[in-house]
């Protein structure tokens, strides 16, 4: 993040349970989004002439993933706990200028954070707010 960024408020305004289904949804979901990227990155890369070679193998690699977690969800189970799913609200300053926004946070079971590229985005998009 930049310099003269204030975190204000974080809050939590809701949290349920995550079960091991719709886990696996938000690895589908995450899975989606990396794969996106990676084929605008190839399309840039392929109109300036760059190797697209290793993008090529990371998008076939994260093609395999998505068949892969596809399966999973089909058959995951849908009363087993998998973490928690925490939506919060904050607010951000720079300047003494003010901008609020939400995230959603996957949490595992082990406590690990499952998407924090999406919460970045999501900073990122409030912070570009005060500009």
């Amino acid at each position: 993040m930049e310099a003269g960024l204030r975190l204000d408020s974080f809050q939590l305004l809701r949290m349920d349970s995550l079960t091991e289904k719709i886990g696996q949804i938000v690895y589908d979901s995450m899975y989606s989004r990396e794969e996106q990227r990676l084929e605008t990155e190839l399309s840039s890369a392929r109109i300036n002439k760059g190797d697209t070679s290793y993008i090529q193998e990371e998008i076939a690699y994260m093609k395999k993933e998505l068949d892969s977690i596809g399966n999973l969800i089909l058959h995951a189970d849908t009363a087993k706990k998998y973490g928690v799913l925490a939506l919060y609200s904050y607010i951000i300053s720079k300047n003494d200028k003010p901008a609020n926004g939400r995230a959603w946070y996957f949490i595992s079971n082990e406590g690990a954070v499952l998407n924090p590229d999406m919460i970045m985005d999501s900073v990122k998009l409030v912070v570009a707010q005060l500009h």
